[in-house]
């Protein structure tokens, strides 16, 4: 793959598939479960509020704008496993954080299209289970 100046990296370990990342979107969310029942009695101007309590996280999904390769597309089709996401590196860093987490392909390879002379592409993945993380140095 020709290093066009992008920093960031997304990497499949099982099918061995890497790309170089524009953009990483990744919206992980936390569910909540209504708890109200009769037996509440705390009022405020005499109304009776709904309890809510957090439930299990949830990996959420990421999507991922990178650097097109027609001759070695994504593996949407593939397993879930694992990949490492890689951000590129702050000002005065060496390396960027690392995020390790199991996913599967959603879609894509969408939205492909031509900037200068490199193709680009978005995919979405869902990520599943608890993430590794790594800060930058």
């Amino acid at each position: 793959m020709p290093d066009i100046g992008i920093s960031g990296s997304i990497v499949f370990a099982t099918s061995a598939w890497t790309a170089q990342t524009r953009t990483i979107s990744i919206s992980e969310s936390r569910d909540v479960d209504d708890t109200t029942h009769l037996g509440l009695t705390e009022k405020s101007a005499g109304v009776l509020f709904r309890t809510k309590a957090p439930m299990m996280a949830d990996g959420g999904i990421a999507t991922v704008t990178f650097v097109f390769d027609p001759d070695d597309p994504p593996p949407y089709d593939a397993v879930p496993e694992t990949v490492t996401i890689t951000f590129p590196p702050g000002t005065g860093l060496t390396n960027g954080a690392t995020l390790v987490h199991t996913l599967s392909f959603i879609s894509g390879p969408n939205n492909v299209r031509l900037e200068g002379s490199t193709m680009i592409g978005t995919i979405s993945v869902r990520l599943s289970g608890v993430a590794t993380r790594a800060v930058a140095t």
